[in-house]
């Protein structure tokens, strides 16, 4: 019977979560979505259809392999299909290193939060002298490739690229779309290099969508301006399912 079911293993950041206090509810996001989709046109032959997700709020890709590498325990050789939704945290430009963030962190509270509230006011001018990133473009592959070598093997993977945020976002934060398109370069790369690895350009797919759709960035995305609505979620499900649908049996 197991060999029948169809699994979907997600592992990435907060972009693939709820966020009830946005109106995304567990209904609403784009994996239950997606098993709703599937489970509308397609009959899996005798088995059920199933999402296990294990993404995490400001994830970068080194912890994402580590879940993945903790999950393979419990799954061990089992066939399904993996889901890697993540990058952005890694490839955001930051105006301060890791470590001055760390010594920051250190700081009495009263004093750090001037410290913070310099950095936050001036956080475009500090961009534009020189950024940094959470994980360098390197250290990305390395860990990125890590997880695809091995999830192919078995599985059919999902790669998906990095991106969109909305407008303003990209105006308050300098260097991001630039940054987006030289780590999905990198992800692009690695799908290459794999059989049963697909790699989904989101920032096009979900961008035709929108403009398709007519709708504003404030209707797909919540107020912080990287993070999706339930009618992006939606849009993302559709997405997904039009890759997903090429790689099951019904």
């Amino acid at each position: 019977m197991q060999d029948n079911n169809i699994i979907l293993r997600v592992y990435g950041d907060s972009r693939s979560k709820t966020r009830y206090y946005d109106n995304v509810t567990v209904e609403d996001v784009w994996s239950e979505q997606l098993r709703l989709l599937i489970e509308k046109n397609t009959s899996p032959l005798g088995g059920g259809i199933y999402v296990a997700d294990k993404s995490f709020g400001g994830i970068n890709i080194i912890d994402v392999y580590k879940v993945y590498d903790n999950d393979f325990v419990y799954w061990g050789e089992s066939k399904g299909h993996v889901f890697l939704f993540c990058g952005i945290v890694d490839c955001a430009p930051r105006p301060v290193p890791n470590f001055i963030r760390f010594l920051i962190s250190l700081i009495n509270n009263r004093i750090r939060k001037h410290i913070v509230s310099f950095i936050h006011k001036n956080r475009t001018k500090m961009l534009k002298i020189k950024y940094y990133h959470e994980i360098n473009i390197k250290k990305f592959k390395k860990y990125y490739t890590k997880i695809v070598k091995h999830a192919s093997i078995n599985n059919e993977v999902y790669c998906i690229g990095i991106g969109p945020v909305a407008k303003e976002f990209l105006s308050r934060i300098y260097g991001m779309e630039k940054e987006m398109e030289n780590y999905n370069n990198c992800i692009k790369e690695i799908v290459s290099q794999f059989d049963n690895c697909h790699y989904i350009d989101l920032n096009e797919l979900l961008t035709k969508k929108i403009e398709e759709n007519k709708n504003s960035d404030d209707e797909i995305f919540v107020g912080d301006g990287h993070h999706f609505s339930s009618i992006a979620h939606k849009y993302i499900s559709e997405i997904f399912y039009n890759e997903l649908k090429k790689h099951i049996e019904y």
